[in-house]
C-alpha cells in the first residue's frame, strides 16, 4: 500500500498530526504498520536517526517491524542512483524508499515536492524529485494526507 519517506514521518510527527494531541492518527499509523500496509524502509530509520528526535523514538520502538532491503531492493536502488540525480546526504533514503516501493507494488508517501501550503514546489534544477522519479517509474506518489487516506484513515 505506502512505504513511508522520511519526510512524511517529520512532517506528521512535528506538524500535522502531533502525538499528544491525536493519538489515534498514531494508533492507526501502528496497526497499519504491524499489518504491512504501510513500511518503513531501514534506509528511512537510520535517516531519522540522525537527527529528527521524537520521530525516531516512536519508530524505535517499532524496530522489529522496519523493512530491511530484499536482494531486489538493493539492486533496484542501485540501478536508480545510477539513473537519477539524487542530493547527497539528507536524502539519501530516496532510492530505497523508491525502490521498494516498486518491488512491492505499493506507493509512496512524501512531502518531497510540496510546499507547506500543499501546492507543488519548485525543484532543485540539480537533482531530480521524488514525485518526479515516481511518475518515471510509474510508481504513485501521494502527499501523506492523501496516503494515509489511501490507507483507510477515517478519523
Amino acid at each position: 500500500m505506502i512505504v513511508l519517506d522520511t519526510s512524511a514521518l517529520i512532517g506528521a510527527f512535528n506538524a500535522h498530526y502531533l502525538p499528544d494531541s491525536i493519538k489515534g492518527f498514531w494508533a492507526f499509523l501502528d496497526t497499519e504498520w504491524r499489518a504491512g500496509n504501510v513500511v518503513v524502509p531501514r534506509s528511512v530509520y537510520e535517516e531519522l536517526r540522525d537527527g529528527s528526535g521524537g520521530a525516531f523514538a516512536w519508530v524505535r520502538e517499532r524496530r522489529p517491524f522496519v523493512a530491511e532491503p530484499s536482494h531486489d531492493v538493493q539492486r533496484l536502488a542501485g540501478g536508480l542512483l545510477t539513473r537519477f540525480r539524487f542530493k547527497q546526504g539528507r536524502d539519501r533514503a530516496d532510492p530505497f524508499v523508491i525502490a521498494e516501493a516498486s518491488v512491492r507494488g505499493f506507493g509512496v508517501a512524501t512531502y518531497e515536492g510540496m510546499s507547506p501550503t500543499g501546492t507543488v514546489a519548485r525543484a532543485k534544477a540539480s537533482v531530480d524529485n521524488m514525485p518526479d522519479i515516481c511518475r518515471v517509474l510509474r510508481i504513485e506518489c501521494f502527499q501523506p494526507a492523501r496516503a494515509w487516506r489511501h490507507v483507510g484513515l477515517a478519523l
